[in-house]
């Protein structure tokens, strides 16, 4: 960047009285903090105004992108005086606008991307480090992450704030796996804390939706690392089958992860329910005939490959980075649909709504469905909410992406979708993970937390009495 530039809009004050920052030092404003990254306005209208969903815009009034923790609690401290809304953004893949600050202030926690290292089987590392940093790292241990997302260009901090949700069926989320963390509150403290020292705090940030603070470092623990993945690919057209294939398999103690992409139909073809399963290894390969004698028979022979741990861990990565450089998928729509379900109504529920998705829903080839199977009893933290009263829950995504040219109602009718789905899986039960883009209000915030929902109100009271934290997640508590 223009080093001049950047100096034009570094920004020195605040007028309280209009709500604007100033650029010059002694202009009647209330000078901002001694910083030591950088501080200004938006260079474009552009910049920092949207995220993955490409639905919802909203421009920022400052963009704070901070050379340390001490930056972020100086700026937060500074907002908490004065009533700015302030929210962290990290690769802002969430889908409505729960990363945006709109008129406020939004910090860019990718300046915040260092891998401290590993002591102890704990990985130490800033929030704004991506998953595939960490990845690295771990390996270089002979360590690996427990459960990781399907795309690593991620950073910790916002996977972390939302829950975060792998492949590996009896990890949780990788909320569960957190040690430690440190926290810039919604006052402006700088706090550290775990299940055992600030545990309130811990408790209500994992998860939390940025609501109760910006977190800042994480420190995680770490599992040995295999050398090989044994992966399996087991293709179906029945819905039944892929859930009787997908149980069977996340039932049997070799199989490391187990979850299903749904591929969208053709002229000719129905979806397509992709179960795929892997085993983690070391040494020899392990003979996938147990497993696979006891799925239902596949439409075609199933595909066992051999691949390196960190080959299988990053093959989405090489999908998605190609699809990015071959297609207008960053630019497209992406209304994407995210729901848990329990296990006596998932399989019912998602077969009837992948028999009712559109030419549109599908958007093929760009958009596809997700179904991943959980056990219930691996997720402990209280803000992560997930269906209650079952062994296995099932995470349902709807991932729809635009093609180029879409009508320009598109965007509208697919929140209509998301509406209607919600509704009916809410009656069966189901808990939204707020990733995707649904209009949510008070009543619905007060039935996702049952009855936490007066310690939700009371830590957010708490830890952020101005209110001013994350306000694209519009909770309104």
């Amino acid at each position: 960047m223009d080093q001049t530039a950047l100096v034009t809009r570094q920004i020195r004050a605040f007028d309280p009285p209009s709500g604007r920052w100033l650029l010059e030092p002694g202009s009647g404003g209330v000078a901002v903090p001694a910083l030591a990254g950088e501080f200004t306005r938006p260079a474009t209208s552009g910049e920092s105004a949207g995220d993955l969903g490409n639905t919802i815009t909203a421009s920022p009034s400052a963009v704070l992108k901070p050379a340390s923790a001490k930056d972020v609690a100086a700026i937060v401290r500074f907002c908490h005086r004065f009533g700015i809304t302030v929210a962290a953004r990290g690769h802002h893949h969430t889908t409505h606008g729960q990363s945006l600050a709109p008129g406020g202030v939004a910090i860019e926690m990718t300046a915040l991307d260092r891998v401290h290292g590993v002591s102890d089987g704990l990985l130490h590392a800033d929030a704004g480090a991506s998953w595939r940093a960490v990845l690295a790292c771990a390996v270089e241990h002979g360590l690996r992450p427990a459960g990781l997302p399907g795309y690593l260009e991620l950073t910790l901090g916002g996977t972390l704030s939302v829950g975060g949700i792998g492949q590996e069926h009896r990890e949780g989320g990788f909320v569960d796996r957190v040690v430690e963390l440190e926290i810039v509150t919604g006052t402006g403290a700088l706090v550290r804390c775990s299940r055992t020292r600030e545990a309130g705090l811990f408790a209500a940030a994992l998860g939390g939706l940025g609501q109760v603070g910006i977190i800042t470092a994480v420190v995680l623990e770490l599992l040995p690392a295999p050398e090989s993945a044994l992966a399996l690919t087991l293709p179906y057209t029945d819905s039944a089958e892929a859930f009787a294939a997908v149980r069977a398999l996340a039932g049997q103690e070799e199989v490391d992860g187990v979850f299903c992409v749904v591929v969208p139909p053709t002229a000719t073809t129905p979806p397509v329910f992709q179960v795929l399963a892997h085993q983690w290894f070391t040494g020899t390969a392990p003979n996938p005939a147990a497993a696979l004698g006891a799925v239902p028979v596949p439409i075609s022979p199933p595909q066992v490959e051999t691949r390196s741990y960190v080959e299988h861990v990053t093959r989405f990565d090489r999908l998605i980075e190609g699809m990015r450089r071959s297609t207008t998928w960053d630019a497209e729509i992406k209304p994407w649909f995210d729901v848990f379900l329990p296990d006596n109504s998932a399989e019912s529920f998602v077969g009837e709504a992948v028999a009712g998705l559109t030419e549109d829903d599908w958007a093929a080839p760009l958009g596809f469905v997700l179904v991943h199977i959980h056990r219930r009893d691996a997720f402990t933290c209280p803000r992560l909410r997930v269906p209650e009263d079952t062994e296995w829950v099932w995470l349902f995504d709807v991932l729809t992406t635009s093609r180029p040219g879409h009508a320009p109602d598109f965007a509208a009718r697919m929140l209509e979708r998301n509406t209607r789905l919600w509704a009916d899986a809410e009656a069966l039960g189901g808990v939204l993970y707020p990733i995707g883009s649904q209009e949510l209000d008070g009543e619905h915030w007060r039935r996702h937390y049952g009855d936490t929902w007066p310690e939700v109100v009371e830590t957010k009271r708490r830890y952020d009495p101005a209110g001013i934290l994350t306000p694209g997640a519009r909770t309104g508590w």
